[in-house]
């Protein structure tokens, strides 16, 4: 799954503390709660703003509630985040720097 977040990019941000995960993607803005145990990470019904965009990109920001659907196993490895869903699909996230 191509993240459409900035330049294809998926950016999300954990808290740890909040248990939430939110991104701000090129359009819209998702957030949701996040539970890590047992090396996945199960997020609550995410939360989008709906801001119309460019039609490729309203399709690709249309595809995240879905992979956030369930629970996702996520591996780390250096700075690098990889989120995969139950049926495969996968985002990957760099850290800032």
């Amino acid at each position: 799954m191509d993240a459409p977040g900035r330049k294809g990019r998926a950016h999300p941000v954990f808290d740890r503390d909040a248990r939430t995960v939110s991104d701000r993607l090129r359009c819209n803005h998702v957030d949701a709660e996040a539970t890590v145990s047992d090396g996945h990470i199960t997020l609550g019904a995410p939360s989008t703003t709906r801001m119309m965009c460019e039609g490729s990109l309203m399709d690709a920001e249309k595809r995240i509630p879905d992979f956030l659907a369930g629970p996702v196993a996520y591996r780390i490895d250096h700075e690098t985040i990889t989120l995969t869903s139950e049926d495969g699909a996968t985002v990957r996230a760099d850290a800032d720097q």
